[in-house]
C-alpha cells in the first residue's frame, strides 16, 4: 500500500471516529434532556394527583357542611307545633251565691218567671252599730243592739229560683213568730200583689236574700224585736 493510501484510510478512519465521538455527544446530551423532560413529567404527575385528592377532600367537606346547614335550617322552620287554642282545656268561671240583707220592695211576674224588686242594705251590730247609729244623728248606742242603714235605696230586679219556699217570722194577721215557719212562694207573692195591714209586716219586714248570678235561690225574713 502506498503511502498516499494509507494517508487516505488514516483520514478516512479520523472522520469516522470523529463522527463517533460527535454522534456519541449528541446521543448523551439529547439523554440527559430526555431524562429531564421525564423527571419533569413525573413531577407534574404526581402535583396533579395531589391536586385531585385536594379537591376530592374539599368537595366533601363542603357536602359535609351543606347538609349541617339544611338540617339547622329544617329545625329553625319547623317549630314545636302546639294544639289549637280551641282543643285547650277552658276553666268553668264559678258563679258563688252571695247572702244579702235587703227590703222587697215589689213583687212581680212576667212570661212564667217571678222576680223581685230589692233594695239592699246593712244590718250591723255592735260596735259597727253603735258607730252608724251616731254617724246618722240616732240613738247610740242603738236599742236591742242592731242599727239598719240604708242609704243608697238603689232598685235591683232578681229573678226568683221556682220552686223555692219562704220563712217568715210575721203572722199574716201582723203578730210576730219568732221561731218563723215556711210558706209557698206563691203565698209570700199574694201578699204583696193584695196588700193589707195585716200583711204590712210580712211586706215591709226586711228579709236575707241568697242571690246567684241574677237570681234568687233562698228568702228568710229577718226578725225584729
Amino acid at each position: 500500500m502506498s503511502a498516499q493510501s494509507k494517508l487516505v484510510l488514516a483520514a478516512v478512519a479520523s472522520a469516522i471516529l470523529g463522527a463517533a465521538l460527535g454522534a456519541a455527544f449528541v446521543w448523551g446530551s439529547q439523554g440527559k434532556a430526555i431524562a429531564d423532560l421525564n423527571a419533569r413529567v413525573i413531577a407534574a404527575d404526581a402535583a396533579n394527583q395531589a391536586s385531585l385528592q385536594k379537591i376530592d377532600e374539599l368537595q366533601a367537606s363542603l357536602a359535609a357542611a351543606s347538609a349541617t346547614a339544611a338540617a339547622n335550617a329544617g329545625q329553625t322552620s319547623s317549630p314545636t307545633v302546639k294544639p289549637p287554642a280551641s282543643q285547650a282545656a277552658t276553666p268553668t268561671a264559678v258563679v258563688k251565691t252571695v247572702k244579702q240583707f235587703t227590703f222587697v220592695k215589689t213583687t212581680s211576674v212576667s212570661g212564667g218567671t217571678r222576680y223581685v224588686s230589692a233594695d239592699y242594705a246593712q244590718m250591723l251590730t255592735g260596735d259597727a252599730a253603735a258607730t252608724a247609729a251616731t254617724a246618722h244623728g240616732d240613738e247610740s248606742p242603738p236599742p236591742n243592739d242592731y242599727y239598719i242603714v240604708n242609704d243608697s235605696h238603689k232598685i235591683r230586679k232578681l229573678k226568683v229560683k221556682s220552686g223555692i219556699t219562704v220563712t217568715v217570722t210575721s203572722n199574716a194577721d201582723g203578730t210576730s213568730d219568732p221561731t218563723g215557719h215556711i210558706i209557698t212562694l206563691a203565698k209570700w207573692f199574694s201578699y204583696f200583689k193584695s196588700p193589707t195591714d195585716g200583711n204590712a209586716a210580712i211586706r215591709e219586714a226586711p228579709y236575707w236574700i241568697w242571690v246567684k248570678g241574677d237570681t234568687v235561690t233562698k228568702i228568710e225574713q229577718q226578725y225584729l224585736p
